[in-house]
C-alpha cells in the first residue's frame, strides 16, 4: 500500500494527460458529524469500551475528564460515531458487477498491513483467512486496503472490492528465517550482551560453548558475541524500514481527512535500541486520523516445533522484546494489542466489536497550544471498568497568513478528482466493464458508466480515465471532453460514457471521473479482470452483453452498468472465436431467462450468427413483457459438437416505464390504404403459435387447385398429364429429364418443388418454385410455395410477403391460415384480425379461428376483449387446450399487472388455468409458475 499510495499518485501526478496545479485532492463527501460551537474547537477520537470491548455510547461531558499538557481543558461538545453499518445485505450478483460512488458506507476505512518480514513461512495463512471475517462489519461501499510491508509489493488500493484485498491476503506467505551467524543465540540473550547483562549472556556462553576450554572456548565466545550483535542489528534494520514504511503510509493517508483503522498483522518489532523511535509514528497517525490494531501471532503457537535451547524463561524475554515495539506501535496510535492463539477468530471478533464506535469531543484550543508543537493530550473517564484509547499528543499548525483560494478549470479539477486515492462521491457515477475479442492477444475492455443524475438532454463534461496493472503502472491514460446523452433515449435517465480499451490479459484497477456544469467531481475505481471464456475445443467466447434498446443500423450497443431494462425488450449478445472455423459454424448459442442462475428458461430464444472475418457474432432479441418487475438471469447456453455445454451469465432488473402517453388500440377504425405502414408494435404476450410445417400445405385438397391452375395456363402433353395426376393423389415422384416443351418444364419444375418439399429439401424446392414462377410470373401457386420454403427457413416476414401476394391465387383458402399464423408469429396482431375478418370461413371450425383471434387481442393488449373468447373456449367445453391455457393465464395476469387486482371471478378463474396448465406438464411450467406468484403470491 505504501508503493500504491506514493507511487500510483506521483505517477498519475505526473503523467495524466490533464492540465491540473497540484491542489489537495476532493476528499469523499461522507456524512460527517455536525456540531454547534461557537469557537474553533480541537476534535480528539476517543475509543471507550467495557470489559467485553463493546463502545459504551451513553457517556456525556461530565463523564470525561481531558487534560492538556496536564492543565485541565472544558469538553465543548460530544458526540458518539456509530459504525455499525445500517445494511450489511450482500449485493445481489447485479449490484456486485458494477461500482459505484454511491453505495452505503459507514464513511470509515478499514486497511490490512502486514509486516512480511517478520511472518515466518507458511506461519500465518490460517489468521490471514480469519482476518476477512472483519469484512462482516462493514457497509456495502466501506473500502478495504492492504499494504504490505516493508516493499508495498502486492498491495490493494482502497476497494470496495473484497476478494481482491481477500486474494492478496491469501498470497502473503512470510519471510524466509532471518537468522544469522553460526551458533544459536536468541535476541534476549544478544540484547543482554550489548545491555551488559553479562549473567544472562554467560548462560548462551556455557549452553553454546559446553566442554569447551582455552583458546577453544574464547573462539566459541567471540564468534557468540559476533552472532548475536549480528542479530541486533538485522533485528533493528528489519525494525527501522518497518517503522518507515508505516510513517511513508500515514502520510499519504493524511489528505484522506477520514478516519482510518489499520489491522496491523506483525510477529513483534524490536525496538529496544531506538526506544524513542515512535513519536513520530504517533503524530502522523493523529494527523492521518488513523488508529492501528496490532494482531501478533503467538509464538507458543508457531514453535511448537521450534526445539531452541534456553529454556522458557529465555522465551519469555524474547517475546517480551519482540512485543516491545508493537505495543508502542499500538499506544501511540490510539489502538490495541492482541496476541493471537489458534486462528485469531476471537481476538478479530473482539476487534470488531471495538471498531463498530467512537467518541469525538471537542475542546477550544489556546494561545500555547497553536504554535505548531506537539501538545500532549490524556483523557479519562469516571466510570469504573471501562478501557480508554485516545491519541496522546496532538499538533496544531502555527497561525500563518491565509492561503489564497485557486479557481480551479474544469478539467484543473479533473486531474485533482483522479489524483484522489479514494473514489470521490460528489457526482453520482456507476461503471461496469465488458471483455471482449480483440485479436492480436489482447483484450477488448468494453466500460460502460452511468454519469450524473437523470436528465433528457446531452451535456458536455470533461472525463478522464486512467487503467492501473497490477504494479500500479498506469497502461492507460485518457482524458478530455466528451458529449453525453441520457442512457435512455426519449426517458430520463443519467448520462452514458461508453469507450474500450486494448489490455493485455490479467488485472487492472480502472479510474473514471467526471466534472459536472456545476463544478461537481465523482470518480469511481472499479476492478477489470481482462480475461476471456474458453471451450475445452480452443473457441474462446467473450462476456454476454445485455442492450435494452437494440442499435439502430451503423450504431453500437449501449449497455448500462446498471443493466437495468427499462422497456419490454432486451438484446443479448456475445462473440466467439477459434482456429476452427468449420466447428465455429456449427456451435449454436440459445439465449434464456430465468429467476436464478440454474432455474428454468422462462424465456427461450435461439440466437442468430453473423461473421465477422474470424469472429462470429451471436444475438437475439427477447420480450419480457410477460414477465414481472424484479431481478433476473440472462443465460447464455453454448453448444458445440464433442465439447461440455457452456454457460454463461449477466444478471438483470426487469423495470420497464409505463408507457402512460401510449393510446390504447383502436380496433375499430380502418386504416388508411395510402398511408405508409406502421411499425408493427410490440406484442403484450408471449404467443403459443405453432412451427409451420409444409405437411399441411401438401395435402391432395390444397395441392390440387394448384396443379390444375397451372396446367391450365399452361397445357402440358399427356406424359407429363399423367405425371400431373399422381400428383394429385400425393405422389410427387417426376422424372428428371427436361420437358419436351416449355409448357411441359414449368409443370415438371413445379412437381419436383413439391416433392423436394415433401422430401424436406427445402433450399432445393425454392430452386424449382423460383424456376416455375419466372417462366409463368402469372402462376401465384408458385409463390405460395415459395411462402412456405421462407416460413421453414424461419424467414416468417419473407413468408407473408410472398403469401399476401398468393391470396390472388387459384387457392387463396389455404393461404389465409398460414398467413394468419405467420403474422401472430411475427407478433403484428393488428394485421392477423384484419386478415381473420376477410376470410372467417377458411378455417375449419370455429374453435381454430377463434383461439387466433383471441391472441391476435392479446398481442394488442385488448385484454377485455381477448378473454371471453377464452372463457369460451376453457370454461363452457372444459378444454384442456394447453396453449390457449397459456394465453388465458397471461391475459390475466397482464389485466392484474393493469389493474393491481382482479376481480374475485377472474382471481378464481386464474387460480383454475393455472392449476389445469401446470398438471399437463411442458415447457412453460416455469413462468406460469412466475405469474402465479406474482398474482397469488408464495
Amino acid at each position: 500500500m505504501r508503493h500504491l499510495l506514493l507511487a500510483v499518485a506521483a505517477a498519475i501526478a505526473g503523467a495524466v494527460a490533464i492540465d491540473a496545479q497540484q491542489q489537495t485532492a476532493q476528499p469523499p463527501q461522507l456524512p460527517r458529524p455536525t456540531f454547534e460551537t461557537k469557537a474553533e474547537i480541537v476534535l480528539v477520537d476517543v475509543n471507550v469500551v467495557d470489559r467485553d470491548a463493546k463502545p459504551v455510547p451513553t457517556l456525556t461531558p461530565a463523564d470525561f475528564d481531558l487534560e492538556v499538557n496536564g492543565q485541565p481543558r472544558q469538553i465543548e461538545s460530544i458526540q458518539f460515531i456509530s459504525t455499525v453499518a445500517t445494511n450489511v445485505t450482500p449485493a445481489t450478483p447485479r449490484e456486485a458487477a458494477s461500482t459505484s460512488n454511491e453505495t452505503e458506507t459507514t464513511g470509515r476505512l478499514l486497511l490490512f498491513v502486514v509486516d512480511e518480514g517478520s511472518l515466518r513461512v507458511g506461519a500465518n495463512r490460517t489468521i490471514l483467512r480469519t482476518a476477512q471475517s472483519l469484512f462482516s462489519r462493514l457497509a456495502p461501499g466501506d473500502l478495504v486496503g492492504l499494504a504490505r510491508l516493508p516493499t508495498g509489493f502486492g498491495g490493494v488500493e482502497f476497494t470496495a472490492d473484497r476478494k481482491r484485498v481477500t486474494d492478496g491476503l491469501l498470497k502473503v506467505t512470510g519471510a524466509a528465517s532471518s537468522r544469522v551467524g553460526m551458533m544459536h543465540i536468541t535476541i534476549s540473550e544478544a540484547w543482554a550482551l550489548e545491555s551488559n547483562d553479562a549473567g544472562t549472556f554467560q548462560d548462551a556462553v556455557s549452553r553454546e560453548c559446553a566442554g569447551m576450554s582455552g583458546p577453544d572456548l574464547e573462539a566459541c565466545r567471540n564468534q557468540l558475541e559476533a552472532d548475536g550483535r549480528a542479530m541486533l542489528l538485522e533485528a533493528s534494520g528489519r525494525a527501522r524500514a518497518t517503522l518507515q514504511a508505516l510513517e511513508a503510509l500515514l502520510k499519504n493517508l493524511a489528505p484522506l481527512k477520514m478516519p482510518v483503522n489499520i489491522v496491523l498483522i506483525s510477529e513483534g518489532m524490536f525496538v529496544a535500541r531506538d526506544r524513542s523511535s515512535m513519536a513520530t509514528l504517533g503524530r502522523l497517525a493523529a494527523e492521518a486520523r488513523a488508529t492501528i490494531h496490532v494482531m501478533r501471532p503467538s509464538q507458543q503457537f508457531f514453535d511448537v516445533e521450534d526445539r531452541s535451547p534456553g529454556g522458557g524463561m529465555t522465551r519469555f524475554f524474547d517475546d517480551g522484546l519482540m512485543s516491545e515495539g508493537l505495543e508502542q506501535v499500538a499506544g501511540q496510535t490510539r489502538g490495541s494489542m492482541s496476541v493471537i492463539n489458534g486462528d485469531g477468530q476471537i481476538a478479530f471478533d473482539r476487534l470488531g466489536r471495538e471498531l463498530s464506535g467512537y467518541y469525538l469531543l471537542g475542546f477550544e484550543p489556546t494561545e500555547a497550544d497553536r504554535t505548531g508543537r506537539e501538545r500532549r493530550i490524556k483523557v479519562s473517564v469516571k466510570t469504573r471498568g471501562l478501557t480508554v484509547r485516545a491519541r496522546p499528543t496532538f499538533v496544531i499548525p502555527a497561525a500563518d497568513a491565509p492561503a489564497k483560494e485557486k479557481t480551479l478549470t474544469p478539467m484543473q479539477q479533473l486531474g485533482e478528482v483522479l489524483r484522489s486515492p479514494l473514489p470521490v462521491r460528489g457526482l453520482p457515477i456507476r461503471v461496469a466493464s465488458y471483455s471482449a475479442i480483440e485479436g492480436t492477444g489482447k483484450i477488448r475492455v468494453v466500460i460502460t458508466a452511468e454519469i450524473g443524475d437523470p436528465a433528457t438532454t446531452p451535456a458536455e463534461w470533461p472525463i478522464g480515465v486512467i487503467v492501473l496493472d497490477k504494479n500500479d503502472k498506469i497502461v492507460v491514460n485518457r482524458g478530455g471532453v466528451s458529449t453525453l446523452a441520457p442512457a435512455s433515449k426519449g426517458l430520463e435517465s443519467p448520462r452514458l460514457l461508453l469507450t474500450s480499451v486494448a489490455l493485455d490479459p490479467g488485472e487492472y484497477t480502472l479510474r473514471i471521473a467526471s466534472v459536472d456544469d456545476a463544478g461537481r467531481g465523482g470518480s469511481v475505481h472499479h476492478s477489470i479482470n481482462a480475461r476471456l471464456n474458453r471451450l475445452p475445443n480452443g473457441i474462446t467466447v467473450s462476456d454476454l452483453m445485455l442492450v435494452a434498446q437494440p442499435p439502430a443500423a451503423g450504431e453500437l450497443p449501449r449497455p448500462r452498468p446498471t443493466t437495468v431494462i427499462d422497456n419490454e425488450t432486451v438484446s443479448a449478445m456475445l462473440e466467439m472465436t477459434s482456429t476452427d472455423q468449420a466447428l465455429l459454424g456449427k456451435t449454436k448459442v440459445t439465449l434464456q431467462i430465468s429467476d436464478a442462475e440454474n432455474g428454468n428458461a422462462l424465456v427461450n430464444v435461439e440466437a442468430k450468427q453473423a461473421a465477422r472475418g474470424n469472429v462470429r457474432a451471436f444475438a437475439a432479441q427477447m420480450r419480457l413483457g410477460v414477465l414481472p418487475p424484479g431481478e433476473y438471469i440472462a443465460r447464455a447456453v453454448i453448444t458445440a459438437p464433442g465439447v461440455p455445454e457452456m454457460r454463461l451469465t449477466r444478471p438483470f432488473m426487469l423495470s420497464p416505464v409505463a408507457e402512460t402517453s401510449a393510446p390504447p388500440p383502436d380496433l375499430g377504425v380502418p386504416l388508411d390504404p395510402d398511408a405508409p405502414p406502421a411499425p408493427v408494435a410490440a406484442s403484450k404476450i408471449l404467443a403459443p403459435v405453432p412451427k409451420f410445417s409444409a405437411r399441411i400445405i401438401l395435402t391432395p385438397e390444397v395441392v390440387l387447385p394448384f396443379l390444375e391452375g397451372l396446367s391450365d395456363m399452361h397445357p402440358p402433353s399427356p406424359e407429363v398429364e399423367a405425371v400431373i395426376e399422381k400428383a394429385k393423389t400425393g405422389n410427387y415422384d417426376a422424372p428428371s429429364d427436361r420437358g419436351a416443351s416449355a409448357d411441359d418444364e414449368l409443370n415438371l419444375a413445379f412437381v419436383r418443388g413439391l416433392g423436394a418439399l415433401s422430401k424436406g429439401e427445402v433450399a432445393q424446392a425454392a430452386a424449382w418454385f423460383q424456376q416455375t414462377l419466372k417462366g409463368a410470373d402469372d402462376f401465384l401457386g408458385a409463390a405460395f410455395y415459395l411462402g412456405a420454403t421462407h416460413a421453414l427457413s424461419g424467414r416468417d416476414k419473407e413468408a407473408i410477403g410472398a403469401w399476401e401476394m398468393a391470396l390472388l391465387s387459384e387457392n387463396p383458402g389455404a393461404v389465409y391460415p398460414v398467413l394468419v399464423d405467420a403474422l401472430l408469429r411475427t407478433g403484428d396482431g393488428r394485421m392477423a384480425l384484419d386478415i381473420l375478418e376477410e376470410a372467417p370461413q377458411a378455417w375449419p371450425n370455429d374453435n381454430e379461428r377463434l383461439k387466433r383471434e383471441a391472441i391476435a387481442l392479446a398481442m394488442l393488449g385488448d385484454y377485455s376483449g381477448a378473454l371471453p373468447k377464452l372463457k369460451d373456449q376453457l370454461d363452457n367445453t372444459r378444454n384442456d387446450d394447453q396453449p390457449m391455457l397459456f394465453v388465458a393465464i397471461q391475459v390475466l395476469y397482464k389485466m392484474y399487472q393493469q389493474d393491481k387486482s382482479l376481480s374475485p371471478d377472474n382471481l378464481e378463474r386464474f387460480r383454475s388455468y393455472v392449476e389445469r396448465h401446470q398438471k399437463l406438464g411442458g415447457p412453460d411450467r416455469a413462468i406460469v409458475e412466475t405469474w402465479r406468484r406474482a398474482v397469488l403470491g408464495r
